[in-house]
């Protein structure tokens, strides 16, 4: 699976080179608005797992247990198109980050992290 473009740079080499030169830092402007698109939606995640676990005393198994009660769909991953990912186990909700590679969630750092490698908020509540 491809990661998910905005707009530009185009896919072949001379694009992307005279893209580089014309507006330099575009890949990096792009991954961060996809960190950005990922701190919107992880709150909106939390607060969803936060009612399911009020009302059913665990965390849910899936983020598609969310769905239609407390969330209308299960945002997208802005890197690669697919689900956010989830880990009930390791109480994170995260994104595979610019390297396209599910490492699981970071495990260290602040309770919302927003590096570019691999976008993490932890479930703590």
């Amino acid at each position: 699976q491809t990661p998910v473009r905005l707009w530009w740079p185009p896919t072949n080499i001379m694009g992307k080179g005279l893209v580089s030169f014309v507006i330099p830092g575009l890949e990096q402007t792009h991954n961060r608005l996809r960190v950005e698109r990922f701190a919107m939606e992880a709150p909106r995640i939390l607060f969803a797992a936060k009612r399911f676990k009020t009302d059913h005393g665990d965390l849910p198994g899936t983020l598609a247990e969310l769905v239609p009660l407390y969330l209308d769909q299960v945002p997208q991953d802005p890197f690669d198109g697919k689900e956010i990912r989830y880990s009930r186990e390791k109480k994170r909700i995260y994104s595979l980050g610019d390297d396209l590679t599910d490492g699981g969630g970071l495990e260290e750092g602040n309770l919302l992290n927003l590096t570019g490698a691999e976008p993490t908020l932890r479930l703590e509540f």
